[in-house]
Protein backbone atom coordinates (compact mmCIF):
# COMPACT_ATOMS: atom_id res chain seq x y z
CA UNK A 1 0.00 0.00 0.00
CA UNK A 2 1.33 3.40 -0.95
CA UNK A 3 1.72 6.23 1.52
CA UNK A 4 -1.08 8.72 1.25
CA UNK A 5 -2.53 11.74 3.00
CA UNK A 6 -6.18 12.13 3.86
CA UNK A 7 -7.01 15.63 2.70
CA UNK A 8 -10.76 15.64 3.15
CA UNK A 9 -13.30 13.61 5.03
CA UNK A 10 -17.04 13.63 5.06
CA UNK A 11 -20.35 11.88 4.88
CA UNK A 12 -22.56 11.11 1.91
CA UNK A 13 -26.24 10.56 2.62
CA UNK A 14 -28.27 8.75 -0.05
CA UNK A 15 -32.00 8.70 0.58
CA UNK A 16 -34.17 6.26 -1.33
CA UNK A 17 -37.62 6.42 0.22
CA UNK A 18 -41.17 6.95 -0.89
CA UNK A 19 -42.37 10.54 -0.55
CA UNK A 20 -44.90 9.35 2.04
CA UNK A 21 -42.17 7.85 4.26
CA UNK A 22 -40.47 9.89 6.98
CA UNK A 23 -37.60 11.68 5.24
CA UNK A 24 -34.94 10.42 7.64
CA UNK A 25 -32.06 10.85 5.19
CA UNK A 26 -32.93 14.50 4.70
CA UNK A 27 -33.25 14.96 8.46
CA UNK A 28 -29.83 13.35 8.99
CA UNK A 29 -28.31 15.55 6.29
CA UNK A 30 -29.72 18.71 7.87
CA UNK A 31 -28.30 17.71 11.25
CA UNK A 32 -24.87 16.90 9.83
CA UNK A 33 -24.74 19.97 7.60
CA UNK A 34 -24.38 22.16 10.69
CA UNK A 35 -21.15 20.33 11.55
CA UNK A 36 -19.71 21.06 8.10
CA UNK A 37 -19.11 24.71 8.98
CA UNK A 38 -17.42 23.75 12.26
CA UNK A 39 -14.58 21.76 10.67
CA UNK A 40 -12.04 22.37 7.94
CA UNK A 41 -11.71 19.78 5.18
CA UNK A 42 -15.08 18.22 6.00
CA UNK A 43 -18.11 17.83 3.76
CA UNK A 44 -21.65 16.53 3.86
CA UNK A 45 -23.42 15.67 0.61
CA UNK A 46 -27.06 14.65 0.12
CA UNK A 47 -28.68 12.72 -2.71
CA UNK A 48 -32.35 11.83 -3.05
CA UNK A 49 -33.04 8.88 -5.33
CA UNK A 50 -36.62 8.12 -6.32
CA UNK A 51 -35.98 5.03 -8.46
CA UNK A 52 -33.51 2.17 -8.66
CA UNK A 53 -31.95 3.82 -11.73
CA UNK A 54 -31.46 7.10 -9.85
CA UNK A 55 -29.88 5.18 -6.97
CA UNK A 56 -27.48 3.42 -9.36
CA UNK A 57 -26.67 6.76 -11.01
CA UNK A 58 -25.78 8.29 -7.64
CA UNK A 59 -23.53 5.35 -6.80
CA UNK A 60 -21.82 5.59 -10.19
CA UNK A 61 -21.30 9.34 -9.75
CA UNK A 62 -19.68 8.71 -6.37
CA UNK A 63 -17.45 6.05 -7.87
CA UNK A 64 -16.46 8.30 -10.77
CA UNK A 65 -15.72 11.37 -8.62
CA UNK A 66 -13.69 9.44 -6.05
CA UNK A 67 -12.02 6.95 -8.36
CA UNK A 68 -8.48 8.12 -7.52
CA UNK A 69 -9.04 8.55 -3.80
CA UNK A 70 -11.56 5.98 -2.68
CA UNK A 71 -12.27 2.38 -3.50
CA UNK A 72 -15.96 1.51 -3.53
CA UNK A 73 -17.38 -1.93 -4.21
CA UNK A 74 -21.02 -2.88 -4.41
CA UNK A 75 -22.95 -5.87 -5.55
CA UNK A 76 -25.55 -5.51 -8.31
CA UNK A 77 -27.63 -8.12 -6.49
CA UNK A 78 -28.32 -5.48 -3.81
CA UNK A 79 -30.17 -3.42 -6.35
Amino acid sequence: MKNFDITKEGIVVIQWLRDTDPQLGEDLYNTLKVKESERNNYFVKYYKARTANEFKTVLQELIDTTRNTLHIAYCNAWL
